[in-house]
């Protein structure tokens, strides 16, 4: 199972990544195409000064994003496309060298960039931004971070099914699979709205 989320219904958690190496994945099953949706992020309270995202554009692409200061923000944006009700894995790995998006287990988008990410408190989410802002509506599952860069082999291992929790020290993993509880870390996952539960391929 998994959740589905639009606007006025989506997920926070605050957790801070102030470092050099990360990594961010999620399984995204969108319904619609708006200009941009979030499917997760990290940023401030009040502004759009995340620290790191992933966002759906309207033609299906995914963009990753990451602040290293203020004003200064890396940018990489996928050719590849993501499909409407169809379920596609995605993720972010910084790291100390470069950004890099992935779809289904495949590099596909990269940019240079240097130092830690920008440090921010505040709010984290899935499903939408700070707010409710750019909310993704469609289903997300399966949500996982690492506190360091995973390898290609471990992003096409995600792709193919696996659980976050078989790739090693994730640092937060949030199944979204009727359980909205972190079961790595205990990190707490609040609820916004009601997302609703929703069917989502086998993870093993």
């Amino acid at each position: 199972m998994a959740y589905q989320t639009s606007t006025g219904n989506y997920f926070t958690f605050t957790r801070n990544y102030n470092i050099s190496e990360f990594t961010a994945a999620i399984w995204i099953y969108p319904t619609s195409s708006p200009s941009e949706a979030t499917p997760c992020g990290l940023w401030e309270a009040a502004g759009f000064t995340y620290q790191w995202i992933i966002s759906r554009n309207s033609t299906g692409t995914i963009t990753i994003a990451v602040h290293v200061n203020v004003g200064a923000v890396t940018v990489a944006t996928s050719t590849g496309t993501t499909s409407l009700n169809t379920w596609s894995h995605v993720g972010l790995v910084k790291t100390s060298s470069g950004i890099q998006c992935y779809i289904n287990g495949a590099l596909d988008g990269t940019a240079s960039i240097s130092g830690a990410m920008l440090s921010r408190t505040a709010a984290s989410g899935i499903g939408a931004r700070q707010a409710g802002n750019l909310p993704f509506p469609g289903n997300l599952a399966e949500f996982g971070t690492w506190t360091r860069s995973l390898s290609a082999a471990e992003m096409a291992s995600l792709a193919d099914g696996f659980k976050p929790s078989r790739i090693p020290n994730p640092d937060i993993y949030y199944p979204l699979v009727r359980e909205k509880i972190d079961v790595r870390n205990n990190y707490t996952l609040t609820t916004v709205g009601s997302p609703s539960v929703q069917a989502h391929n086998r993870i093993y």
